[in-house]
């Protein structure tokens, strides 16, 4: 019995590291998409401009 509790911890333990390993790397992902669309827009009017499109669309 306790091996199978064990085993099933290992288990979880294991598919928890396999979620966080995946979570790392599509937030990199994210992270550089972000960073492309700042280097696009480096100039200030259009970043302005975005910043109030992003804006309306939250709200």
């Amino acid at each position: 019995m306790q091996k199978i509790i064990l085993w099933s911890l290992s288990g979880l333990v294991s598919v928890l590291l396999l979620a966080n390993l995946l979570l790392g790397l599509s937030t990199r992902g994210a992270i550089s998409q972000i960073q492309a669309v700042q280097a696009q827009v480096a100039n200030g009017p259009q970043m302005e401009t975005v910043l109030r499109n992003l804006s309306i669309r939250i709200w």
